[in-house]
C-alpha cells in the first residue's frame, strides 16, 4: 500500500518535471528575442486601450472582432508588470505557456501517460505559438486552439493508423 503511494508520488513528479521542462523551453523560446521587431499596429492598439477604464473598454471593444477579456486581463497584467513592450507581450507568453500544460493533460486523456509527455514538447516547439506567444495582441486563444486542436487530430491520425490523405479518400 505505502510503495503503491510512493510510486504514484514518484509518476507524478516525474511528469510535472517533463511537462515543467517544456513549459520552460517554450517560455526561454519566445523570450528570447521578444523585443527584436518594433511594436506593430495591433500591439500599439493594445497599448492605447489598455490605458482606458474598464467600461470604456467594453465600449471601444463593442464593435470590434477581439472581445474585450484581453484588454482587461492585459489592463490588470500592466498594472503589476507594468506597460513596456516586454511585459506587455509576456502575458502571450504565458497564455502559450499554459496551451503548453494543457496540451498534455489532453493528450493524456488520448493516448496515455507513456506517449502523451512527448506532445508538450511538439507544441513548445511550434513555430506559430511561439510567434505568437511574443505579440501584445488579442487572438491567443483562437491560436492555442488551433494549435491544440491540430495535434489531437495527429495523435488521433497515428492511433487509428491512417494519415489524412487515407482519410479523405476513405470518404469518397
Amino acid at each position: 500500500m505505502v510503495s503503491n503511494i510512493w510510486a504514484r508520488v514518484y509518476e507524478h513528479r516525474r511528469v510535472l518535471l517533463i511537462v515543467g521542462g517544456a513549459i520552460s523551453l517554450y517560455i526561454a523560446l519566445c523570450v528570447y528575442q521578444i523585443n527584436a521587431a518594433s511594436i506593430w499596429f495591433d500591439e500599439a492598439y493594445s497599448a492605447w486601450i489598455i490605458d482606458l477604464n474598464p467600461l470604456r473598454i467594453l465600449s471601444a471593444t463593442a464593435a470590434d472582432v477581439h472581445p474585450p477579456l484581453y484588454y482587461l486581463l492585459l489592463q490588470v497584467w500592466s498594472f503589476f508588470a507594468g506597460s513596456s513592450e516586454t511585459a506587455l507581450r509576456f502575458l502571450s507568453t504565458l497564455f502559450g505557456a499554459v496551451t503548453v500544460g494543457l496540451t498534455y493533460i489532453i493528450a493524456r486523456k488520448f493516448i496515455g501517460v507513456k506517449y502523451a509527455v512527448f506532445i508538450p514538447y511538439v507544441v513548445a516547439l511550434s513555430p506559430m505559438l511561439v510567434r505568437y506567444g511574443r505579440e501584445a495582441r488579442s487572438g491567443w486563444e483562437r491560436r492555442s486552439e488551433r494549435v491544440n486542436l491540430n495535434a489531437l487530430q495527429r495523435l488521433r491520425d497515428r492511433r487509428a493508423g491512417s494519415a489524412p490523405e487515407e482519410r479523405r479518400q476513405g470518404q469518397r
